[in-house]
């Protein structure tokens, strides 16, 4: 079977501390996680986009709550995002050395590729 593109994080929040924060806290990092699932509906109809999260990371890394903050405009690629970050484990956020529950931002991206092909 071919390769079957993956929803992937970008780069955002998660991955540096916002300037006012900087010397007091440091914001949550991701982990090795699943990618979501890039479901058959939408590949098949070619639908890609990108879907916001934000994911309220507990001090143990656990995602204790997960909102859409901005839709793909698709519900299929909306779900596939919220089940599998809702299952990922990030390495906490600190505040003074010390891990805390913190807010964070995350993108999913879904875009189809060209050697989408099943041979």
């Amino acid at each position: 079977p071919g390769s079957i593109p993956e929803g992937k994080p970008q780069p955002g929040s998660a991955d540096r501390p916002a300037a006012s924060e900087a010397t007091a806290a440091a914001a949550p990092r991701y982990r090795e996680n699943a990618h979501p699932v890039y479901p058959a509906i939408a590949r098949s109809r070619g639908y890609e986009g990108m879907v916001l999260l934000a994911a309220e990371v507990a001090a143990d890394g656990r995602v204790e709550n997960l909102t859409i903050k901005k839709s793909s405009g698709y519900a299929s690629l909306d779900r596939s995002a919220l089940e599998a970050v809702k299952r990922w484990k990030f390495d906490p956020g600190r505040r003074m050395g010390k891990p805390v529950a913190m807010w964070v931002d995350v993108p999913v991206k879904f875009v189809l590729k060209e050697d989408d092909s099943v041979s």
